[in-house]
């Protein structure tokens, strides 16, 4: 396959693939969800080792810090506000829960918008800056301390989802009778 053709073909999978996850994601955010410890767990897990490879860069800079902080902040309170607003049901012998349709709407458009504003203003920066012999220019991975918005994106969404998953774990351990929704019957 010519060299051009891949690149075309690579660059189509990562694109459908980036599709596909961000519609996952947009489905878990709204209506029943089937409770699923052990994934909650494994994406807690993942998030916290992701923000914890991400610690060592807040000695680079105050803005860093404020970013990460910042960011941190807003992701617990939006998921305390969150588990808040959650509710749970019981089909057919299982637990479901119903996430607040607002605070997952605004988790996702936050995580959309960067995301969208890297890849038409970021990411062209990434192939020009590829084809030059040396040095690390402002478009290139390298300068991630530049870039506090996306570390505050970045700690927004986890905090959010480790706080929120953690407290829908907790919080199903612990329900009661009063604190199920009846099951809305069809017909």
């Amino acid at each position: 396959m010519p060299p051009m053709l891949t690149e075309i073909a690579g660059t189509l999978f990562l694109a459908a693939l980036v599709l596909f996850v961000m519609y996952r994601r947009f489905r878990r955010s709204f209506g029943h969800q089937p409770l699923r410890p052990r994934r909650m767990i494994s994406r807690i897990a993942a998030l916290t080792l992701i923000a914890a490879l991400l610690l060592p860069g807040a000695s680079l800079s105050t803005t860093w810090v404020v970013a990460l902080a910042g960011g941190l902040g807003v992701g617990v309170v939006l998921a305390v506000w969150g588990i808040r607003h959650t509710r749970f049901e019981r089909r057919d012998g299982t637990l479901f829960y119903i996430p607040h349709t607002y605070t997952g709407l605004i988790v996702f458009a936050v995580f959309l918008g960067r995301f969208l504003y890297d890849l038409l203003v970021f990411y062209p920066s990434l192939k020009t800056d590829a084809m030059q012999p040396r040095g690390m220019s402002p478009g290139t991975f390298g300068a991630l301390p530049e870039r506090p918005l996306t570390v505050a994106i970045f700690f927004v969404l986890a905090g959010y989802y480790v706080c929120y998953y953690a407290a829908v774990l907790w919080k199903s351990r612990h329900l009661r009778r009063e604190d199920m929704e009846t099951p809305a019957t069809d017909g």
